[in-house]
């Protein structure tokens, strides 16, 4: 998982392990400003990309979620997409939340946002890269999508554990 603002860092290695990945070292290190503010879909788009692309995986899948628009970065979401594309890396968009104004608290305090969406930005970086756009409203509709993203993107895995003990 890439997270991202205004740039993007990894909050957690690709794993096979859904407790860890849901633990305090994984998404729960994430947090609301630990990086400048800002939406930089293009650099996420490309800082995926480039951690998929030296896999030998037979499907190559970034799902962008996101709740705003480009506004931060020095590459544009289009040119990241055809980036994507040419690695043979399918992107699946999804813009999150509604639209109008609400209030969040966050660590520094409450927070009044604006929502705001380029669809037309996420439809065309899904359709540049072979995917396909979404839009989830609430979080029903955000499983809704991911269940829909699973079924289209099967593809089988090998998994080994090991376990040591000692007596």
């Amino acid at each position: 998982i890439l997270a991202f603002a205004g740039r993007p860092y990894l909050a957690s290695p690709l794993t096979l392990s859904k407790a860890w990945l849901e633990g305090p070292q994984g998404l729960g290190r994430v947090q609301i400003g630990m990086v400048e503010d800002g939406t930089a879909i293009g650099s996420a788009i490309a800082a995926a990309a480039k951690r998929l692309d030296k896999r030998t995986s037979k499907s190559k899948v970034i799902v962008l979620l996101t709740d705003g628009v480009n506004n931060a970065g020095n590459l544009s979401p289009i040119e990241a997409a055809r980036l994507a594309k040419t690695l043979n890396i399918r992107v699946y968009t999804v813009a999150v939340g509604t639209y109008g104004n609400y209030t969040v608290q966050t660590p520094a305090g409450v927070q009044n946002l604006s929502q705001e969406f380029d669809e037309g930005t996420l439809k065309e970086i899904a359709r540049i890269a072979d995917g396909e756009y979404f839009r989830a409203q609430d979080t029903s509709g955000l499983e809704r999508i991911f269940e829909q993203i699973d079924k289209m993107e099967k593809t089988e895995i090998k998994k080994q554990t090991r376990v040591e003990s000692a007596e």
